[in-house]
């Protein structure tokens, strides 16, 4: 299955997911103190993975470009604009934090990752893309307690599967922010049992993923 007419060599960003240091947001309290929060450094895989998905929607190409867009700009903007709406505050970093700090199997009092990942979200990401409809994905990469590492997890935008029931595999195809161009870029895994997922060699593992809560966005123009 595969949502038609997107891939992520024609319809992602050809930049890649990799900032300087330009805050999110700055301004000047009333003292004239200058505030600023946020960090591009950190990533926008959020950001551009939900603007993706607008532009797809919106059935418009995004632009050209190789550079990361310049602060300032309307590209840029929009991509941080995205990147907060994509953090879902504060349901997305509590929802984040739980799965890191759950085990990756089923104990007696509580399931783990895996099994929220097979059982309540893929069912959900797949009827998505049954649909015709990309579906933005949070991957959980990391296993901790410590919320400063919320932002060792990512996101992608799920365009397609290839799910295989006699021999209990699927493949999930996804647009990666890290990745552009590449339209190989896949989380495979078994859809029961024990293993692990597979992901990009060099990424962070993934322990699992669930459906992010989009909400739509019309684009400006960027040119």
């Amino acid at each position: 299955m595969r949502v038609s007419g997107f891939l992520p060599s024609t319809n992602g960003f050809s930049f890649p997911n990799d900032w300087p240091h330009v805050p999110f947001l700055e301004f000047r309290v009333p003292t004239g103190q200058e505030l600023k929060i946020g960090d591009a450094a950190g990533g926008l895989c959020g950001g551009m993975t939900f603007a993706v998905k607008d532009l797809f929607d919106h059935a418009r190409q995004p632009p050209t470009q190789t550079a990361v867009p310049e602060k300032g700009t309307p590209l840029f903007q929009y991509l941080i604009k995205r990147a907060m709406d994509s953090f879902d505050i504060p349901a997305g970093p509590a929802k984040y934090y739980a799965w890191m700090a759950l085990p990756d199997h089923d104990l007696a009092w509580v399931k783990g990752v895996r099994w929220r990942t097979l059982h309540q979200e893929w069912p959900a990401v797949k009827a998505d893309l049954d649909a015709g409809r990309t579906s933005p994905l949070g991957l959980v990469r990391t296993r901790s307690y410590n919320p400063g590492d919320l932002g060792r997890n990512h996101q992608v935008l799920a365009f397609g599967y290839d799910l295989d029931e006699p021999a209990g595999t699927v493949r999930v195809h996804v647009y990666d922010p890290n990745h552009p161009g590449d339209d190989s870029v896949a989380i495979a895994g078994a859809t029961s049992g024990s293993s692990a997922f597979s992901y990009v060699q060099g990424e962070d593992p993934v322990r699992g993923f669930f459906r992010s809560r989009f909400q739509a966005s019309n684009p400006p123009a960027f040119s």
